[in-house]
């Protein structure tokens, strides 16, 4: 019930698979309900329960979080994190 922003969400979208997640800790810091994925509340069944049905059966949706998904773990790959936080230390040392 405490997450920062779990791996196994990237790897769910790199490979084209639509994400149903707790909106919990570092999560919604990076996901957008019903854009990238679908926020469940935690400890709720029921709405994980309809959430799962709900992206079983709406395929608009589906594959609207699949396609979203996947370029959002295309532009958050370790190479270019890496590159961005280079980048971003150079520019804090021109600075300075």
């Amino acid at each position: 019930y405490h997450e920062g922003f779990p791996r196994t969400i990237w790897e769910a979208m790199a490979n084209s698979l639509p994400v149903i997640a707790s909106n919990v800790g570092g999560i919604p810091d990076y996901l957008t309900n019903f854009d990238n994925a679908v926020f469940v509340a935690p400890k709720n069944i029921p709405d994980l329960v309809a959430k799962i049905m709900m992206v079983i059966e709406n395929e608009e949706l589906r594959c609207k979080l699949i396609r979203n998904g996947f370029l959002l773990a295309k532009n958050n790959t370790s190479e270019i994190q890496t590159k961005n936080i280079i980048e971003i230390i150079d520019q804090l040392l021109i600075e300075n």
